[in-house]
């Protein structure tokens, strides 16, 4: 065997290593490339109909092409899926390109690396030699169920009939969504999976019209590209040996990198969403109302599973990461404070007015729960 061999084989193992560690229980077959090839294979027409419902249309070169990536991939390691390139590689490509435009782009190469992990966040893991960013189906699901409520949201209160003023209260929002509460409901039930489950994953289909793809995708490229970005700060982090107090202090850190990376591809891409910070703050506000989801239903029922109740367990203990509400108005700063002058105020206004909706959803979601789940009986003394 050749050194380069060598070296290949051993990080292939490092890396199964750490999906290994990843995994939760139960979900070890979700991670399985030759059970997908064999569900796209079973599911053409329903692939088909999607794509119908979506684009309005049936698209069999997307189809087919789909189909070949599939077929195509041969994996390295048992955990290994096609959907992370798929889905991830072009925006990873993308941000690796505006990283290095603005000098951000580490020193040492970074490879994209199926996740295991159910969650929706990402895992940076720097190394002495190839930084792996572990990213897959609990980030994918995550954005795209969010990205569906959010379209639905904003197509409600944006509607021609209310001449496309801007939202003047939490009042006047409640009242647009009356009209159709479709994304608001979407919001509810999605906080209540990941609260239960701990992830958006086997959640089930979402059917929207054509009308809302355009929107949908456009938010959902925002969120996953932040997602990247945001890793991607860890890596400079580690490699320019830079100090912080302490890790929330990092996190802060790696969200600036994060954002000013959006922004360069939003510019680039003519993404707004991105730009202005929108993939972020969405991405932080419905992490946001899913944890504390998550809260409600271990104060207010019996009936949670032992998996859950210890992640809840953790993030209420843990001091690694700053509260998403606390990240989602620095992001909103920063994104303010960066835009050149003459884009200042549109983007401003933009910002404060999205986040008005995402904190007034997070509490809409907040009521029902309340109204909804019962409280604990209290126990036998």
């Amino acid at each position: 065997m050749s050194e380069d061999q060598e070296h290949i084989d051993d990080s292939a193992r490092y890396r199964e290593a750490l999906q290994k560690s990843l995994l939760t229980d139960g979900w070890e077959e979700a991670f399985s490339h030759n059970r997908l090839r064999k569900w796209v294979n079973e599911n053409r027409e329903r692939l088909a109909e999607s794509a119908r419902i979506n684009l309005g249309k049936s698209d069999l070169a997307a189809e087919r092409h789909f189909e070949s990536v599939i077929n195509n991939f041969k994996p390295v390691g048992q955990f290994d899926l096609a959907t992370t390139d798929a889905i991830f590689k072009r925006h990873f490509d993308e941000v690796v390109q505006v990283a290095g435009v603005l000098g951000f782009q580490p020193t040492r190469p970074v490879e994209l690396v199926t996740s295991t992990s159910v969650l929706a966040t990402p895992f940076a893991r720097p190394t002495a030699d190839t930084h792996q960013l572990f990213v897959g189906l609990g980030t994918s699901t995550f954005c795209n169920y969010w990205a569906k409520a959010y379209s639905a949201i904003v197509t409600a209160v944006a509607a021609p009939e209310f001449e496309w003023k801007p939202i003047e209260s939490i009042a006047d929002l409640r009242t647009r969504l009356s009209r159709d509460p479709s994304g608001l409901v979407l919001a509810g039930r999605l906080s209540l999976f990941y609260g239960a489950f701990g992830t958006l994953m086997g959640f089930g289909e979402v059917q929207q019209t054509a009308a809302h793809y355009p929107y949908r995708v456009h938010l959902l490229a925002a969120m996953e590209v932040f997602a990247l970005a945001h890793e991607y700060g860890h890596f400079l982090a580690h490699e320019r040996n830079i100090e912080f107090a302490d890790d929330v202090n990092l996190e802060y850190f790696c969200d600036s990198i994060g954002m000013r990376l959006s922004q360069e591809w939003g510019a680039k891409y003519n993404n707004w969403l991105a730009f202005v910070g929108i993939g972020g703050l969405v991405f932080f506000r419905a992490f946001e109302i899913s944890e504390l989801t998550a809260l409600v239903l271990a104060k207010r029922t019996t009936d949670l599973s032992a998996g859950v109740a210890a992640r809840i367990g953790r993030n209420q203990t843990s001091n690694s990461h700053p509260p998403a509400s606390d990240r989602a108005d620095r992001l909103i700063t920063a994104a303010i404070r960066t835009v050149a002058a003459d884009q200042k105020e549109q983007a401003r206004r933009f910002a404060e007015e999205y986040d008005l909706i995402c904190t007034a959803i997070n509490g809409f979601v907040s009521e029902m729960l309340e109204s909804t789940i019962p409280a604990k009986p209290e126990s036998k003394a």
